[in-house]
């Protein structure tokens, strides 16, 4: 993550540089890089998030994209392949994505209609789901007592998650050491799962 900053410019390219043995700057190598190059020729990227060794983007269109380490399914494909180019992750077409988070080894992404997915590692159940599911290889929702809910915005940890409800209530889900979900002093809505 810190090592290989990425970024898009004001004309829509995305650069990034650093570090790349995950191929996780997109670029089709697995070679360093000193100075940021550019990442595809497309000039519609929008946002773009690091973990630690891959990345997740959105399109002016709205499509999530992502590339890099994949040994947790953290790219959300189906598989557990490394990728090191913007591969676009398959959803229904009425998906329209609002916002991506990406951490250690787990990828978040929040739809429009407020439908929070996740994939990637799940073994302290930073994903949401209290299933024994330790890997999620493709995108799954998140919902609170198997009832679909609405979410306004999310943000991961290396081991845990924060989401806020369309209510405004804080829940954090995950490894809760260090105090990381908000533990002993209450927040609102706080529910672990």
């Amino acid at each position: 993550g810190l090592s290989s900053p990425r970024a898009i410019r004001r004309d829509g390219t995305m650069w990034a540089g650093g570090l790349n043995p995950s191929g996780q700057l997109g670029d089709k190598t697995f070679l360093n890089r000193s100075t940021p190059v550019q990442i595809s020729s497309d000039k519609d990227w929008l946002e773009v998030v690091a973990g630690d060794t891959h990345s997740v983007a959105l399109k002016t269109a709205r499509t999530l994209w992502t590339w890099g380490s994949n040994a947790y399914g953290q790219l959300g494909l189906g598989d557990t392949t490394v990728r090191n180019a913007p591969t676009q992750v398959k959803t229904p077409s009425s998906a329209i994505w609002s916002q991506i988070t990406a951490a250690a080894d787990h990828t978040l992404a929040l739809q429009t209609n407020g439908s929070l997915w996740a994939w990637g590692r799940n073994d302290s159940s930073q994903l949401g789901s209290s299933e024994a599911e330790q890997l999620l290889l493709a995108p799954k929702r998140i919902d609170l007592d198997g009832e679909p809910t609405a979410w306004i915005a999310v943000s991961t940890g290396t081991d845990h998650t924060l989401a806020v409800r369309a209510d405004f209530a804080l829940f954090s889900w995950g490894l809760s050491t260090n105090g990381r979900l908000g533990r002993p002093v209450a927040v609102l809505g706080e529910r672990e799962l």
